[in-house]
């Protein structure tokens, strides 16, 4: 039975009470093709995790005290939920940190490139750490300097 949720809404209310034949064919097309849909679906989303490949690659051949950026990659995974972190010396940056932002790769995947802006200098350790629910500990992936 339909209710209306305000007076408005009413006289929809009572004419949808009126035509139980559609009400029950809609009924019926959610029971077959929704939930069939959800049954074949369900196994490539529900309950699916893969996890990130990570590479961590300068832009361009490394020069000590030369601006530069660093990549990290982090490709092939699911779901979507992830954060991709830079740390410098065990430090997080914040500052010159740039993402592609979360990008479908069409087959259920998902792949995402963060950059940080950097001067590579002697004994500087930098690691993108990345944390998604298919992980059971943070991955992080070192660059030193060159």
């Amino acid at each position: 039975m339909f209710v209306a949720l305000t007076e408005l809404g009413e006289p929809d209310a009572e004419q949808w009470n009126k035509r139980w034949d559609l009400v029950e064919r809609s009924r019926a097309s959610v029971n077959m093709v929704c939930r069939q849909n959800y049954r074949l679906g369900a196994p490539f989303t529900v309950g699916r995790s893969v996890p990130p490949e990570v590479t961590v690659s300068p832009e361009r051949t490394p020069l000590l005290q030369q601006h530069n950026l660093l990549l990290c990659s982090v490709t092939g995974f699911y779901p979507g939920d992830i954060t991709v972190r830079w740390f410098r010396n065990g430090q997080e940056e914040r500052s010159g940190v740039m993402s592609t932002g979360l990008v479908r790769n069409g087959d259920w995947t998902f792949q995402m490139t963060v950059t940080l802006e950097m001067t590579p200098e002697l004994g500087g350790v930098y690691s993108c750490l990345v944390e998604h629910p298919s992980l059971q500990s943070p991955d992080s992936v070192e660059w030193g300097e060159p």
